[in-house]
């Protein structure tokens, strides 16, 4: 579904700078994020409010283009 879902969104978005790209960059934030949160000096707090932002743009994106992303 959620392959579906970004296929709809790139095909859907189409431009430059376009939401495509930028959940794309989300999910690398993500990810780094993620890597960050292993290492001890961390700020965990900091991190997670990061990460939380990300989540909250992605799903954003997901609801904009893919109708069957709901929230309940």
């Amino acid at each position: 579904m959620l392959t579906s879902c970004e296929a709809d969104i790139r095909h859907k978005s189409g431009l430059a700078n376009s939401d495509y790209d930028r959940q794309r960059l989300l999910k690398i934030k993500l990810d780094t994020s993620s890597q960050l949160l292993q290492i001890a000096e961390t700020q965990r707090d900091d991190e997670c409010l990061i990460i939380r932002s990300a989540l909250t743009d992605i799903f954003e994106i997901h609801q904009k283009y893919c109708f069957h992303v709901r929230l309940f």
